[in-house]
Formats: structure tokens, C-alpha cells, sequence
């Protein structure tokens, strides 16, 4: 066992999975972070060092309260669209640090649903609702305005990676492109800013701070570092540059060290760390779809389900190809290969 992914969770220094498993099984075995529990968490701290910012998300908290825990007024910013004609397009999102970026969409939820909160609210105001009419006068200022298309334009970007990092197949390769590219995204909209917070400043003369986007560049900008093996990698450096320039990290790697290459002989300090390299776990994004299938399958009305029956279950609902896939599979010949088998259960339950 060479590598172990893991989400992160402080369970101990001489107690913890990854400190057992070197200690029993490979002392030299390494352990990744998931990479989008890291993207979240860099996010998460990044906000937290600016204090407007910090605010700004306990604001977000009482949105949601105030709408989604109340029937009326839900019921009553769905009329304000029906009298438009219009259906609401997004439902209100409480924004969470731990969930993998799910503040873009809460923040998202909010700027399309901006105006039909202000006409919710200011209706509750006129009628003597002390809350709405406090959490008005705050919302209708250039500050909190500006800050939300701020961040909306920002967590798009980092939604993007959060999804890239959240790839069954991501490799170290291709990590830090995804992180440099955001991060002189980010940067750039110091000078430059986003779609979003662009449209809104055309309309007022004042600039927004600058300090939020410093804060998440800087926390993104911790690259990954590969070892270098001095006396081998000079000659398949130019290997790779002369045969496989225009090969992902996969399909490269996968030929040198085939099982008719000769590589892993030649060099075999170098066949070793890419084999290492090609089998490091980058997220955990699987066992949390894992997790997520599991509690969709066995509810409460369905307790009783065996173990073998709900590992049957998840391995239809997970191992599915996507349905343009399934198109093109020859679904007549599958079946006459499974009729012509002695043992045909799909799944071994024994």
C-alpha cells in the first residue's frame, strides 16, 4: 500500500488510520488530503480573514433562515414571480464551509432572487416586521451589494475547480494547471473585475474592496511539488519531450510502463515513483457519492435491507454509465454472453 486518501479529519497523531497503516503496514506510505476538502477549506479560511467578509456570510445565514424556514414567505416571493409570469429559478441555499463550496450556491440563490427578496421584504417592513425591516436597511446598501457580486464573480471560479478536483480520474498532473489558471484569474480581477460585480459597478461610482480576493489568491497558490530523480531523469525527460508531447499524463505513462516497455528496467527509480504517482488517491470525492447513495437506498422505510442487497443495490446505482454511453452498448450480445454462463447472478451474494 503505498498511498491512502483522506479527508482531512483530525483523529490524532498516534491513534489515527494513516498513522496504524504506516506503522503496520508501510512506514513510507503517503497521505493525501483530499484536494477539494483543501480547496474548501482555503476558501473558507481565506473569507474568514476579512472581517466584512465574515460578516457577510452570517448575513447570508439569516436570509436563508428567514426564507426557507418560513412558508409565507416563500409562498409570497413565488407570487411576486407569478405576477411577472415567471417560475423562481433557484431555491435558497445555506451556505456551509465543510460542503465543498456550497456557499457559491447560496450566494448564487441570492443574487437571482435579489429583487423579489427586496419587494418580499419591504411589504413585511410596511406591516411591522422589525426583522425585515432591519435586515433591509442593511441589505439595500452599496456594501452589502457590491460585496455579493464580488463574491459571486469569486466562488464561480472556485466552484469550477471544486468540480475539477471532484473528477473520478484526476491525477496529479493535471492539479496544479487547474490551480495556477484560477489563480491568475483571481488576480487578474483586481484590475479587471468579474462579469457580475462589472455590471453592477456601471451603475454606481464607487469601488469595492479589494482585500477578499488577495486573501483567497494567496491561499491558493500553494503548489504541489514533484521529486525529481537526478541520475534517470535527464534521459527520460527527453524521452517524454521527443514521443509524448501531445499525451496526457495517463496515456503516456501507460505505454512507457506497459507491460512490453522497456523503461521500467532501464529506469527503474523512475517507474516507481510514476507507478506511486498514477495510484495516489487526489479526493475522496467517490466514498462521499458513496456515502450520499447509501442514505438514498436505506431510508427509513427501507431499515431492514441486507447488507448484500444494498451493495447490490449501490453497485447499479454508482457502477451506471452515463446514458449517452449506453447508447452505443450492445445490449443483445451482453445477453446472450450471460445466458451462455453456468453462473449467472449478476452480483455474488454469497
Amino acid at each position: 500500500m503505498f498511498a491512502a486518501g483522506t479527508d482531512g479529519a483530525s483523529v490524532g497523531k498516534h491513534a489515527g488510520v494513516t498513522t496504524k497503516l504506516k506503522t503496520n503496514i508501510n512506514p513510507y506510505m503517503i497521505s493525501v488530503h483530499c484536494i477539494a476538502h483543501r480547496l474548501a477549506l482555503a476558501s473558507a479560511q481565506g473569507a474568514h480573514k476579512v472581517k466584512r467578509i465574515d460578516k457577510f456570510e452570517i448575513r447570508m445565514n439569516q436570509i436563508f433562515n428567514y426564507f426557507d424556514y418560513s412558508t409565507k414567505h416563500m409562498s409570497k416571493i413565488k407570487q411576486i414571480y407569478q405576477v411577472g409570469g415567471n417560475a423562481m429559478h433557484r431555491n435558497f441555499v445555506r451556505p456551509c464551509d465543510t460542503r465543498w463550496l456550497s456557499v457559491r450556491g447560496a450566494f448564487e440563490a441570492v443574487l437571482i432572487n435579489l429583487k423579489a427578496m427586496f419587494y418580499c421584504m419591504q411589504s413585511d417592513a410596511e406591516s411591522g416586521d422589525s426583522t425585515a425591516k432591519g435586515m433591509l436597511n442593511e441589505m439595500a446598501t452599496f456594501d452589502f451589494l457590491a460585496t455579493l457580486h464580488l463574491m459571486a464573480d469569486i466562488l464561480y471560479y472556485l466552484g469550477q475547480l471544486s468540480c475539477v478536483f471532484q473528477k473520478t480520474y484526476l491525477d496529479l498532473s493535471s492539479v496544479d494547471g487547474h490551480i495556477k489558471a484560477v489563480v491568475n484569474v483571481l488576480k487578474n480581477m483586481k484590475d479587471d473585475p468579474g462579469r457580475r460585480l462589472k455590471s453592477f459597478l456601471s451603475s454606481v461610482p464607487e469601488t469595492p474592496s479589494e482585500l477578499y480576493m488577495k486573501v483567497a489568491a494567496a491561499n491558493l497558490t500553494d503548489d504541489i511539488s514533484l521529486l525529481q530523480l537526478k541520475d534517470e531523469w535527464p534521459v527520460v525527460k527527453k524521452i517524454l519531450r521527443n514521443n509524448y508531447m501531445q499525451c496526457n499524463f495517463q496515456d503516456t505513462w501507460g505505454s512507457l510502463l506497459g507491460p512490453q516497455a522497456c523503461l521500467p528496467t532501464l529506469y527503474p527509480n523512475i517507474a516507481k515513483l510514476v507507478t506511486i504517482s498514477l495510484i495516489i488517491p487526489v479526493n475522496t470525492a467517490d466514498c462521499e457519492r458513496g456515502f450520499s447513495r447509501n442514505n438514498l437506498i436505506k431510508t427509513k422505510g427501507r431499515a431492514r435491507l441486507k447488507v448484500s442487497s444494498v451493495s447490490a443495490l449501490m453497485s447499479i446505482a454508482l457502477g451506471t454509465p452515463p446514458l449517452k454511453e449506453m447508447l452505443s452498448f450492445n445490449f443483445r450480445r451482453a445477453f446472450q454472453i450471460w445466458c451462455s454462463m453456468k453462473q449467472r447472478r449478476i452480483i455474488d451474494t454469497s
